[in-house]
């Protein structure tokens, strides 16, 4: 547990100067932090994390043994492939994987004009890092993907955009559920239209209307990739949480106050609208966890972007610390209870504690 602590104390420290001290950390400090969870996530031992043993079987074997078929996405598999054909040791496979994540979300910040890239870090580690680095690794690196798609729609680049979107699918086929939003996410929504859809996603939470909607469709159920995704008998309901609520009024707040630069800055429209559609697929399918945590959580990772901007457009020193305060307690909360995790089948904590295991970088 200290060791989880010490991490996320150091990424927070870092992450605040820019927003405390009107200076930003040198950029090298970056690569040397994002290399360094890249090393823990490749050193980890086979019980940190849920999904780590299947890796490291599919790895030595080439065959998913969580899989009907044996396989999984292309991609995945073909640097599987590379890492395996040229005698690497898994270290090296995780390590690449890591890496290629964590500096894609570096390429967004820069795509997205971020002065600061350390705050994203911080909140992405807060966030996801846990259960995309040592427990949903597919979907980690999909998810980068995705943001680098939103980054090239941005800079006006459909196409490339799209292409990036079917790589992301070759690493988690979920990230084609993405090519209807990528086509979406930079247009303009009326306030109008936003007030009365959020009601509508609340009340679905409420009423539980997205059970009952997709019950409508039973079709959809014998879609073998789509059946365990719309499967809510395991599933708890996640109802209106705290982070619900904070989202909700994050999102208002920076939608309804500056409207002037959601009309004029395409990064900042295409963060909000990210986030809008986050906080929909949660409220409406708020009885799927998977989609949940599969497509949700992907554009939740808007909070990376949204929070920053948020934080400098408070000029007073003394609010604006306030500020750096609440976000400081709101995301221990979310790294907290990442940490809290537990893996169903064994009923123990999923990463405490953190066990190293190293064999060398080759076969």
């Amino acid at each position: 547990m200290t060791f989880y602590v010490i991490l996320w104390v150091v990424l927070l420290v870092f992450g605040m100067q820019y927003y405390l001290t009107q200076k930003e950390p040198p950029r090298v400090l970056y690569f040397f932090l994002i290399i360094g969870l890249s090393l823990i996530v490749a050193a980890r031992g086979e019980s940190v994390g849920a999904d780590t043993g299947n890796y490291l079987d599919f790895y030595y074997s080439g065959v998913a043994p969580d899989k009907a078929s044996g396989v999984y996405e292309p991609a995945f598999m073909l640097i599987r492939y590379l890492c395996y054909f040229l005698g690497f040791n898994h270290f090296v496979f995780f390590f690449v994987l890591a890496f290629a994540t964590l500096y894609i979300l570096y390429v967004v910040c820069v795509k997205f004009r971020f002065s600061d890239k350390f705050l994203p870090l911080f909140i992405y580690f807060s966030m996801v890092f846990l259960s995309y680095h040592f427990n949903t690794v597919r979907n980690g690196v999909m998810a980068s993907l995705i943001w680098l798609a939103f980054a090239y729609k941005q800079e006006g680049k459909t196409k490339a955009a799209l292409v990036t979107t079917i790589i992301a699918a070759g690493f988690h086929v979920v990230a084609l559920a993405f090519i209807p939003i990528l086509y979406v996410v930079k247009k303009e929504i009326t306030p109008k239209i936003v007030l009365g859809l959020i009601t509508l996603a609340l009340l679905c939470v409420v009423f539980n209307l997205g059970l009952k909607l997709i019950d409508q469709f039973p079709l959809l159920g014998q879609i073998d990739r789509l059946a365990g995704y719309l499967d809510s008998s395991k599933d708890e309901t996640y109802g209106i949480t705290l982070g619900t609520i904070i989202n909700v009024s994050l999102f208002l707040f920076m939608f309804l106050f500056y409207q002037t630069d959601y009309k004029n800055t395409d990064g900042f429209r295409i963060v909000l609208n990210a986030m809008f559609c986050a906080i929909m697929v949660v409220c409406v399918f708020n009885a799927f966890q998977a989609i949940v945590s599969r497509i949700g959580q992907v554009l939740n990772l808007s909070l990376m972007f949204v929070w920053p901007y948020f934080l400098l457009k408070i000029k007073k020193k003394t609010i604006r610390f306030g500020a750096c305060v609440l976000v400081c307690v709101y995301f221990w909360l979310y790294y907290a209870k990442g940490l809290d995790a537990t893996i169903i089948w064994t009923d123990r904590l999923a990463y405490i504690p953190y066990e190293w295991s190293f064999n060398g970088l080759f076969r």
